[in-house]
């Protein structure tokens, strides 16, 4: 079943984040629902281990799938400093374009590089963790929109990590 609405992704984005964001473009729950739609299993890993299905499933470039699990493959290679129970993020990126860098994915990340901020894992609403499977990418699941939020500056050696 083609989407109706393939996105190009960026280059520093998130391999996981770029299929949140289709999912969201294309008015679906989760990344788990491509999934599920293209017949895969409904992890990560299933979900990169098959860019040639997934493309042909979902109507989408080869090309990018096949791009997309390449660079997590590369990317996982230091999976134990993945985060991997919640999404830290930075609002003020967010702002400028709505998707997930590659580079809040790894633990050791806490502030943005480019604003020189704090990056933010918990809603500053609720206070709960970013959840890796809210809907809305700028959204917590709470409804607060994480780019309305007030950056914290971050030290130089904040940014250097």
């Amino acid at each position: 079943m083609p989407l109706n609405r393939p996105l190009e992704d960026f280059p520093d984005e998130s391999p996981i984040g770029y299929y949140r964001r289709l999912a969201q473009t294309n008015e679906y729950e989760s990344w788990r629902d491509l999934a599920q739609v293209a017949e895969i299993s409904a992890t990560p890993s299933g979900l990169m281990a098959n860019p040639g299905h997934l493309s042909s499933a979902l109507g989408l470039d080869p090309a990018w799938t096949k791009r997309v699990a390449d660079r997590d493959a590369e990317w996982r290679a230091g999976h134990r400093f993945l985060r991997l129970q919640r999404d830290a993020v930075c609002p003020q990126c967010l702002r400028d374009a709505e998707y997930l860098r590659i580079e809040w994915d790894h633990v050791y990340v806490v502030a943005c590089h480019r604003h020189r901020t704090m990056l933010i894992d918990h809603c500053p609403r609720c206070h709960e963790p970013l959840s890796t499977l809210r809907q809305r990418i700028g959204f917590c699941d709470c409804g607060h929109d994480l780019r309305t939020h007030s950056c914290v500056a971050a030290s130089d050696e904040l940014v250097w990590v």
